[in-house]
């Protein structure tokens, strides 16, 4: 897995400062910490490389093909937002499981193996 992120830069609507100013980094098969004061533009950079956002400059990669929506990414990536109640729509995790996957066979043998 490659994630290629290329003179990014990024701003929320009706702000004039940019969240995220030229930035520009390569991972391959890491992992990785991103530290930063509230408001740095983590968790913006983190929607950038899962395609829930779009780069206003710049190009993001995944395995050198460009994200632009999050179906480039699906499968290959996950975000899961710090405040999960807002994202999980299921009240169970077995519910969850089956909204995201069609495959039920596969959802039994993960809630089997992660108890």
């Amino acid at each position: 897995m490659k994630i290629s992120v290329d003179h990014v830069w990024y701003r929320y609507q009706k702000q004039n400062s940019w969240v995220l100013k030229d930035v520009t980094f390569e991972l391959s098969n890491e992992c990785v910490g991103i530290l930063g004061n509230n408001g740095s533009g983590k968790t913006t950079l983190l929607k950038l490389i899962a395609g829930i956002l779009s780069p206003i400059k710049g190009k993001i990669y995944y395995n050198e093909k460009p994200i632009r929506h999050i179906k480039d990414v699906i499968g290959h990536t996950l975000y899961i937002p710090e405040n999960t109640k807002l994202f999980l729509v299921g009240p169970t995790a077995k519910e969850e499981l089956e909204k995201a996957h069609a495959d039920l066979i596969y959802v039994k043998e993960l809630l089997k193996k992660y108890n």
